[in-house]
């Protein structure tokens, strides 16, 4: 678990079973989710991991016309998303948004908003993208940024675990239990809760309408 600054946590887990919030399948289907990070000089990132053996594909323009490319990063290949953003003033990669990708946009923004309580940021339907926004650290002040792009028609759009998840936080610990309760009474396909159940961590995972994977926590302040 390693603290990135700006709020960003990296979790790599190993453990002997298949615990049901942790595990990750590896090697198979990439999952319609990038975790974008923005970078000044996107091209002459791509050129320097290239040159280091680093896996990447080939630059591309996401559905809102930035320029992007994906790499593959730890030892279990992790894929990661560069972006370029001319306004950055330093080298480096700074965070950004998060792409889901999504069959429908227009159900999908709605189920989003529904289920995972963001609102409508900007409208982009007709390009074929929708900039959605949530909470940050449990304030109103901060809203982080998520972006839904339409799927090509034969994009795979069953269950995917991949090693890339977002992980959503819920500051009081009765919600946490209220919130599973209400996806499952709502027919989201949710796991099982984990953890400490008297106290401590607690966890679940649930899947969007896409078989997008989203892990839920809530942590007792110590």
């Amino acid at each position: 678990m390693t603290h990135l600054g700006y709020g960003t946590w990296l979790n790599s887990v190993v453990t002997s079973q298949r615990l049901p919030f942790h595990f990750a399948e590896r090697g198979s289907v990439d999952p319609h989710l990038r975790w974008c990070w923005r970078t000044r000089h996107l091209l002459k990132v791509h050129d320097h991991f290239l040159k280091n053996g680093i896996r990447v594909s080939e630059p591309y323009h996401g559905p809102d016309g930035k320029p992007y490319f994906d790499f593959w990063a730890t030892a279990e290949g992790t894929r990661l998303t560069a972006v370029e953003d001319n306004t950055l003033k330093s080298k480096g990669f700074k965070p950004s948004f998060t792409r889901i990708g999504v069959r429908d946009l227009r159900e999908a923004g709605k189920w989003y908003q529904e289920f995972v309580g963001m609102k409508v940021h900007e409208d982009h339907s007709e390009d074929g993208y929708l900039y959605l926004s949530l909470t940050e650290n449990f304030s109103d002040a901060h809203r982080a940024v998520w972006m839904l792009e339409q799927l090509p028609s034969d994009a795979y759009t069953g269950k995917i675990n991949g090693p890339v998840r977002p992980l959503t936080l819920i500051k009081n610990r009765q919600d946490f239990f209220d919130y599973h309760r209400y996806l499952q009474n709502s027919g989201v396909e949710c796991g099982d809760i984990g953890g400490h159940l008297d106290q401590g961590r607690v966890l679940f995972h649930f899947y969007d309408m896409d078989g997008n994977r989203f892990n839920v926590t809530h942590c007792k302040p110590i």
